[in-house]
């Protein structure tokens, strides 16, 4: 009980100082506030109001910075200032990134259609190489039916012999012939009768050999493969060079290419084995050897990719090489 005593004193005791401390503060201060009319009365105190900003009068206003409300509008002024500037550079950055973009684009665009370009020029190049292989292997095929339907004739009496050829009453050809055949009516053109280069063959000379190509040196003679008519004898400023086409009684026309001599005229007679010039290099050839060539009836000598193998004719007249 003493105790509860004790403390309730010291409440009271410390209520009454702060209250008497509170009443000397009062004394010391003036802190009696005006009336409503007292206040109305007194002129107002602080920095005039801030002028509106007009744009049409070029200049900004002059602000004070006496209170808070202005130091935070000026901060809002200058940060909003800073940010257009941000935003113009972001602006233009964004504009160089397009104009560089536009420039791949266009660049891209541009290697896009040469590469298309070359992709259908190659494709293109492809058909038409696909094309001429194709017609070669028609002709091939017509070919060796014409043979067989030929050889089967021959064999009934009902067709002379492939290098038959029937002259005019009368003609006579005082031309020499060598024969290097086998006896059985054709000659080798080239009397060791050695090939280089195959029909068909592929190589850098080369995308697709249209004849054989017989070995031999400068100067060789050249030997009319079998009897016939000089359709051609000439250069006509291509690959071939110096050459001579030769018609046979089958239809069928040989072509001798690279000539460094052309010892047969056009409209001459020749026999198998005659000679009709020497080996050389002329036109397109990568040294002297002799290209060799048939073409089946009906089409013209010089059309390559319509000439035929020439061993299966040649081995029809008898003629075998090595």
């Amino acid at each position: 009980m003493a105790g509860w005593i004790r403390l309730w004193a010291s409440a009271v005791v410390a209520v009454a100082i702060i209250s008497g401390l509170g009443i000397l503060v009062a004394a010391s201060l003036d802190l009696t506030a005006p009336t409503k009319s007292q206040a109305a009365e007194q002129p107002a105190s602080g920095p005039p109001p801030i002028a509106v900003y007009d744009p049409a009068d070029g200049s900004a206003p002059t602000l004070r910075l006496d209170t808070p409300a202005q130091t935070r509008l000026v901060a809002v002024q200058r940060h909003y200032e800073l940010a257009s500037e941000h935003q113009a550079v972001i602006d233009t950055n964004y504009q160089l990134l397009a104009d560089s973009r536009h420039r791949a684009l266009v660049d891209e665009a541009g290697e896009t259609e040469d590469n298309q370009t070359r992709i259908f020029a190659e494709r293109q190049h492809r058909q038409i190489a696909a094309a001429a292989k194709a017609k070669l292997e028609e002709v091939r095929k017509a070919l060796a039916a014409a043979w067989a339907e030929a050889e089967q004739r021959r064999a009934q009496g009902l067709e002379p012999p492939a290098n038959a050829l029937e002259l005019p009453a009368g003609t006579t050809t005082t031309t020499t012939t060598t024969s290097t055949g086998n006896g059985q009516g054709g000659a080798l053109p080239i009397a060791s009768g050695v090939i280089g280069a195959r029909f068909g063959a592929y190589g850098s000379w080369s995308s697709y050999h249209t004849g054989v190509d017989f070995r031999a040196p400068y100067g060789e003679p050249i030997h009319a493969a079998a009897a016939g008519v000089v359709v051609f004898a000439g250069n006509t400023g291509d690959w071939s060079g110096n050459h001579v086409a030769v018609q046979h009684a089958d239809g069928m026309t040989t072509m001798y290419s690279h000539m460094s001599w052309i010892g047969a005229t056009v409209g001459e007679q020749v026999t198998a084995g005659q000679v009709i010039g020497r080996v050389g290099q002329t036109g397109r050839a990568f040294g002297p050897h002799l290209h060799f060539e048939v073409y089946p009836p009906g089409v013209r000598f010089g059309d390559v990719y319509r000439a035929v193998d020439p061993l299966p004719w040649l081995a029809n007249i008898g003629v075998h090489t090595r």
